[in-house]
């Protein structure tokens, strides 16, 4: 029996709801600051309402059917990884070094390097490893806007059925071979920003991708308003983040790669984003 097209996934967190709930305030709310708008001003929403889009993922066949299969894989990856990363912020936030699982290692590396490809704002890396990118770029000078808006997510679409059915298992092992440290901030009125982008390729000037996407070489992602994973070469295990010059840094670039940046601070949104 198919799903009616009623009934279907139609709005597309493409950061999810799972991951916002770790950012919201004492009232389940978020503070943001989205630089499209018109309106020049720091924002309060619910994490169902932030960092959505309609049919970003769906497509329709040729006889109109809405096709949500996409966003149902996510939802599987997104069902898969909750637990790890409740597991991880559990024990952080009692003083305790997470002790994973190689299964659940895995999930969060998948997870990591899916929420990197997801996002709108790194659509060019699905495009680029897709095996239609030829076909792409042949097209791009012919067709009319909006069918060539339709192809491009076309294939963005099968790039991400792709990377969740069988991730690279290149990009999976070298993310595997990496140190993993677990960063918490303790002080209070301090916090991580949620990016529309939230993955953050960091400190690595001066080191060799290997033939990687950039971002890989080394990051932190954010899970939770006090809490990192960071994927690197140095020193593995449970460090808290003392360094708040560098917590603003780490923020600033955040917001530098994102359209939109959201937390539990009103303050800390409008100091970022300047706005009142």
């Amino acid at each position: 029996m198919t799903t009616k097209d009623s009934q279907k996934r139609r709005n597309n967190h493409f950061v999810p709801v799972m991951l916002l709930n770790n950012f919201t305030d004492t009232n389940g709310n978020l503070y943001f600051f989205d630089r499209r708008l018109q309106e020049k001003r720091v924002l309060k929403t619910a994490p169902r309402r932030l960092y959505v889009e309609r049919d970003l993922n769906t497509l329709r066949d040729e006889s109109g059917n809405v096709d949500d299969s996409v966003e149902r894989l996510f939802d599987k990856l997104e069902g898969k990884t909750a637990p790890v990363l409740k597991k991880i912020i559990d024990a952080v936030r009692t003083g305790e070094e997470p002790k994973l699982a190689s299964s659940e290692r895995s999930v969060l590396d998948h997870y990591s390097y899916c929420q990197w490809a997801r996002v709108p704002d790194n659509a060019y890396y699905v495009l680029e490893r897709s095996s239609r990118r030829n076909s792409f770029q042949e097209v791009a000078r012919d067709l009319p806007d909006k069918e060539f808006a339709e192809f491009k997510k076309e294939i963005l679409v099968e790039g991400f059925v792709s990377d969740i059915k069988t991730p690279s298992e290149r990009i999976l092992s070298f993310l595997g071979r990496k140190s993993l440290a677990f960063v918490i901030i303790r002080k209070k009125n301090k916090s991580f920003v949620i990016g529309s982008n939230p993955v953050l390729q960091v400190f690595s000037e001066n080191k060799s991708s290997g033939g990687m996407p950039e971002p890989f070489v080394e990051l932190w992602f954010p899970i939770a308003h006090d809490i990192a994973v960071a994927y690197g070469e140095g020193e593995e295990g449970l460090m808290e983040f003392k360094e708040y010059r560098g917590l603003r840094r780490f923020n600033e670039a955040v917001f530098a790669q994102s359209s939109a940046i959201a937390g539990p601070s009103k303050k800390l949104i409008s100091s970022l984003a300047h706005a009142r």
